[in-house]
């Protein structure tokens, strides 16, 4: 198998760890919450008076206003074709264009598309009129850095109205937290995402044209207002519904939820909670139940040709099955500075779906050698080595094991009080884990969360 010189391209493991949610407290009481739920108003913001509207929020306002009003004129210019015409539009823009590429793809690089399949998926997006690939794909980087935070880009704590829309007329807030947009080189460094940045407001003017000019009015208003208007209400219940209402499979250090509504009418991206857990990861909905449309079209339409390479997944730790591992090492080491080990055990050892690493389909031994070649040569030193040592292939259950195991025999080291006589432990995907008083994910983690190469292992638990 061929080697892989990376770790996961999950960069901070802290992210899945537990941390005070922006919930009432006892000195809180007389603060007001959004109705319904739980999420406390933190901050107001002046959305419409007592504030400066720059030229820039006077033209996005106005486009919105725009739009809203031709999509009133829905019932009067109500024809068949341009009700498909709407619909087609829908599932082009929204699903090809925002979900799959706009996020999942350039966001989070969840998956790799062929450069004139990437752009072809890419412009659905700029015509679903949420902004240009720079722009969209920088405020969401920067929302999941600062997620519910004082720096977030749309957070329910400055109120839902602000969360859902109001955040796209308030470009001095946009510059206030982020100046300029550092996190988008990816981006900035092809032309082709450069000239639709300068150009962008030019192919939307020219798609209503071409509606017009296609099939007249009652195809402006179908195609333009009742999809663009639509579209924008499901993509933005993503920011605001999905931060405020529905449960937490994953008690991650934000206010993410699953919400199934969502989740069916946004192409699977309203299984918030699991993509905040798991934000790599091409999958959103872990479960046979949970619907996410998006990911049908990824794992069946990109994956199923055998020996097909320009279209490569890059799921390998995304992998949510496969991931539990990662996620059980990641808590592991955050109990050796001073959590309480039993809030985080949960059910039994998960089994993993046949996973795809770089685009090839691996079996369980080649996982195996996936996960012994991304761990650090030097800290896992010993894990490696019985492995090696074994005269048959270990399983992906055994391997949970002693890496579970090693990272216990670590805490145990560090805190030699705590009580940690039990078996392997590991963690099931819908276990909530709760009540946890760990410190903020904007907060640097402690430089020695990974293993040292000065500390000794005591011998492993099990046997190959």
């Amino acid at each position: 198998m061929k080697h892989i010189n990376h770790f996961p391209k999950y960069k901070n493991m802290t992210n899945l760890l537990v941390t005070p949610s922006y919930f009432p407290s006892e000195n809180q009481s007389d603060q007001r919450k959004i109705p319904f739920s739980e999420v406390v108003i933190k901050r107001t913001r002046n959305h419409f008076f007592g504030r400066k509207w720059k030229t820039v929020d006077v033209q996005v306002a106005s486009w919105f206003i725009f739009v809203h009003l031709l999509a009133l004129f829905a019932p009067f210019a109500f024809t068949w074709d341009a009700f498909w015409i709407a619909s087609v539009g829908y599932l082009l823009t929204g699903m090809l264009g925002i979900t799959l590429t706009y996020h999942r793809l350039l966001s989070h690089h969840s998956l790799k598309l062929p450069k004139w399949l990437e752009y072809s998926f890419v412009y659905f997006g700029v015509l679903a009129a949420q902004g240009d690939p720079i722009f969209w794909v920088s405020n969401h980087r920067f929302h999941h850095k600062y997620v519910d935070s004082d720096n977030d880009t749309h957070s329910p704590i400055n109120g839902f109205w602000f969360s859902h829309m109001g955040w796209l007329f308030d470009s001095g807030y946009l510059v206030e937290k982020y100046q300029k947009r550092k996190n988008v080189e990816d981006l900035k460094n092809q032309m082709f995402y450069v000239f639709i940045h300068r150009t962008y407001k030019w192919h939307l003017f020219g798609c209503g044209a071409l509606l017009y000019a296609w099939g007249g009015f009652s195809y402006l208003v179908w195609g333009m207002g009742v999809r663009t208007v639509w579209l924008y209400h499901i993509t933005f219940c993503v920011n605001s519904v999905c931060h405020i209402w529905g449960n937490q499979a994953w008690n991650t250090s934000d206010l993410s939820k699953n919400n199934w509504w969502v989740g069916v009418l946004a192409f699977g991206e309203g299984w918030h909670n699991n993509h905040h857990a798991f934000e790599y990861s091409a999958r959103h909905g872990f479960e046979w139940w949970q619907i996410d449309v998006t990911w049908y079209i990824i794992r069946g339409k990109f994956t199923w040709v055998d020996g097909v390479a320009y279209v490569t997944l890059q799921i390998s730790y995304r992998n949510i099955k496969f991931f539990i591992i990662l996620f059980s090492i990641a808590v592991l080491r955050a109990l050796r500075h001073g959590m309480d080990l039993h809030k985080f055990i949960g059910g039994s050892t998960p089994t993993p779906e046949p996973t795809i690493i770089e685009g090839k389909k691996m079996d369980t031994e080649d996982v195996t050698g996936y996960v012994l070649n991304g761990l650090d040569p030097t800290s896992y030193k010993t894990v490696i080595d019985s492995i090696h040592a074994c005269d048959t292939p270990i399983s992906f259950h055994e391997l949970h094991e002693k890496l579970i195991n090693h990272e216990l025999d670590l805490l145990q080291q560090s805190q030699p009080t705590t009580n940690l006589h039990q078996p392997a432990i590991t963690f099931t995907t819908n276990k909530c884990l709760s009540n946890n008083p760990w410190n903020s994910r904007n907060q640097q983690s402690s430089p020695t969360l990974l293993p040292t190469p000065t500390r000794t292992t005591q011998q492993l638990l099990g046997k190959c």
